[in-house]
């Protein structure tokens, strides 16, 4: 079944998301292109130049394009004189959503533990906050979504990713921090 996509980039010159759907990405250059620029992470790599401005990280500026995939299949449907249709979401992120902790561990937490927290949650509420509408327990939903998110996590080590000598172990890190889990749960958008 051929389903719809949407890549995300930030644009460095009006510092907005630019959304490219699958008729922007028709070409086989042009798709290399944008999802090169779509994972551009500042500073890491260099930016990317599409239609004559240049493009970074799309998660730098919003992480989830969520509420546009809704619009998209709602439009495509009223345009065939169709009901709103059943949605599934497929959500892929590039890190874990922010996990609770009880609520005493805070407690005991130095200045640069709370700082590193206060960032998470900053940083989830500004890129991902359109995946925070789950519909209410029991209440049923015409969207089904799933996020797919890493298990593990990459920790600072000696090692570094040019590290050839410690092959092996640099791989056993990346399987670690690959494996994925799904989170499903009925979307209730606002």
């Amino acid at each position: 079944m051929r389903r719809n996509v949407t890549v995300g980039t930030t644009s460095l010159a009006t510092g907005a998301t630019v959304r490219h759907d699958e008729s922007d990405l028709a070409g086989s250059t042009n798709l290399t292109t944008v999802l090169l620029a779509s994972s551009a992470i500042p500073l890491v790599f260099p930016p990317i130049s599409l239609d004559g401005a240049r493009h970074v990280d799309g998660g730098n500026s919003a992480n989830v394009l969520t509420l546009h995939g809704i619009n998209r299949c709602d439009a495509a449907a009223k345009a065939a004189g169709a009901p709103p249709p059943a949605i599934v979401l497929d959500i892929v992120l590039a890190d874990r959503p922010l996990a609770s902790v009880p609520p005493a561990e805070t407690l005991g937490w130095n200045l640069l533990q709370l700082a590193e927290r206060e960032f998470s949650i900053a940083k989830g509420g500004l890129f991902n906050h359109e995946l925070r509408f789950a519909c209410n327990e029991g209440v049923a939903s015409r969207i089904n979504a799933t996020i797919y998110s890493s298990v593990g996590s990459l920790k600072q080590s000696e090692m570094g990713c040019l590290d050839f000598d410690h092959g092996d172990r640099i791989w056993a890190a990346g399987h670690n921090a690959s494996r994925v889990d799904a989170h499903r749960f009925y979307f209730c958008p606002v």
